[in-house]
């Protein structure tokens, strides 16, 4: 690739594209081979053109097939070029998502809960409140996860759930992931999730239901 040009002081948090998480991830039952030209990072449709193995395109109308994940699949064969996030039209796009957590730059100051957005001429990814009319972009159902200003990476999701906050239709987060356990001590209940016990057995037993099916016992197991 072409000369470094510049240095930075700290690693990059991520590049477009990249998974934020390691929840479960879901893609499309097929892979899909570029139309054109395809950004990493961005939202695809597919092409309405009769192809085998079908293409995807960064351009479309109503909801985005789905978001091309960035794996890092394509040869760049000219060594002197500079790095790109491209797939050169007729190069496999093998990672196409439906649901999960990925990296994307801001467009704008971002707040947890703003809903994505998908440029239906470039496909790239944009934010704003959830409900709003944006033009030349539709909604999807990626929501930011985190929040920042603009050019920083924000984790973006589908996978979680949205509770509309009581001021209109911007999703409130706030209490996600949040449990208050200041008040767990000692035996926790079954009907906790706990096993209702308060010691550990002796070497080699198993915990089991004891005979009146009415809670967790400590047992030797016996042979066959």
């Amino acid at each position: 690739m072409a000369l470094q040009k510049s240095v930075n002081l700290y690693q990059a948090a991520a590049v477009q594209g990249d998974r934020a998480s390691q929840n479960p991830f879901v893609y499309t039952p097929q892979n899909y081979t570029a139309g054109a030209d395809i950004t990493v990072g961005s939202f695809v449709w597919e092409s309405a053109e009769a192809t085998d193995p079908k293409q995807v395109l960064n351009t479309g109308t109503g909801a985005p097939l789905g978001f091309v994940e960035r794996i890092l699949a394509v040869y760049n064969y000219d060594l002197t070029s500079e790095g790109t996030l491209i797939i050169p039209k007729g190069q496999n796009v093998t990672a196409v998502a439906l649901r999960g957590d990925f990296y994307i730059p801001a467009n704008t100051t971002v707040t947890v809960g703003m809903a994505v957005f998908a440029n239906t001429t470039t496909g790239a990814a944009t934010f704003a409140e959830a409900g709003s009319s944006q033009s030349g972009a539709v909604e999807t159902s990626w929501r930011a996860m985190t929040a920042g200003n603009e050019g920083d990476m924000i984790i973006i999701s589908n996978e979680a759930p949205v509770v509309a906050s009581s001021g209109g239709s911007s999703p409130d987060l706030s209490s996600y992931a949040k449990a208050d356990l200041s008040n767990v001590t000692g035996q926790l209940p079954i009907a906790n999730g706990g096993t209702g016990v308060t010691a550990v057995g002796t070497a080699g037993q198993v915990l089991t239901v004891n005979s009146g099916a009415d809670g967790t016992e400590w047992t030797t197991p016996t042979g066959a």
